[in-house]
């Protein structure tokens, strides 16, 4: 996807956002090389309540098709 987003599609920089409670996603992407950019606050509701998301970020020149 990276490939594709960063090769064909010509885009300078990738973001997604994760809940802060999924440890496991957050390390995933982060051994692919996204860093985290920012804590969203209340960012969506869920179960009950509001849920914070740390959003992720790759730039094309740090992105090297791991």
């Amino acid at each position: 996807m990276l490939d594709y987003a960063f090769g064909t599609l010509n885009l300078h920089k990738v973001y997604l956002l994760v809940d802060v409670e999924n440890a496991g996603a957050i390390h995933v992407y982060g051994k692919v090389g996204f860093e985290t950019e920012a804590t969203l606050r209340e960012e969506f509701y869920a179960g009950g309540g509001y849920r914070d998301v740390v959003r992720m970020v790759i730039f094309a020149r740090d992105w090297d098709g791991v």
